[in-house]
């Protein structure tokens, strides 16, 4: 005698489409059921959809924490803070200036409805440091265009076309 067709649970059904890796039965179908399922099947799928949730929450984690490489986060170390290790700018005629563009548009990110530019200016014994002054930005005047060393030939038109356009930050100046 034949052994009777069981009816299909809900629990069939779910594993039906819970299992990657279930075979279709195509010429007919099975106590009603269109796939079958094993349990090494159902064990490797809940493997494969455990492994992927586990790699999303490790990539959330990490986007929300700056440890993407795709968001950056600035590590401060305790290193030129007392005044042996100071490095005097003035003494060096040091001045810089700073943009940010995107480089797959080549569009400048001046926008100060999301980011606000500062430098800070700390202070400490080697162990621990403060901050002492903070620093504002504003767009770079024709002043401060002064201030930079006469570019090389190859730069000049890059240092030109950065002036013409007005996107470069210079720091404001600090009086004690």
């Amino acid at each position: 005698m034949g052994k009777k067709n069981r009816k299909t649970t809900t629990s069939d059904k779910f594993f039906d489409w819970f299992d990657l890796y279930g075979s279709k039965v195509y010429q007919s179908n099975f106590e009603g059921r269109k796939n079958l399922n094993s349990g090494a099947g159902v064990g490797c799928s809940c493997f494969v959809y455990c492994f992927m949730l586990m790699y999303i929450l490790l990539l959330a984690t990490r986007l929300v924490y700056g440890l993407s490489p795709v968001v950056s986060a600035v590590d401060r170390i305790d290193v030129h803070t007392t005044e042996v290790e100071a490095i005097d700018l003035d003494q060096n005629k040091f001045f810089f200036a700073f943009n940010v563009r995107d480089y797959l548009t080549d569009e400048y990110k001046e926008s100060t409805k999301y980011v606000n530019w500062s430098v800070k200016v700390i202070e400490g014994d080697g162990n621990k440091s403060i901050v002492t002054h903070t620093i504002k930005t504003r767009t770079c005047t024709p002043a401060d265009w002064k201030k930079f060393y006469t570019p090389s030939k190859k730069d000049q038109k890059k240092f030109d076309i950065l002036q013409e356009r007005n996107v470069m930050r210079c720091l404001e100046d600090l009086d004690d």
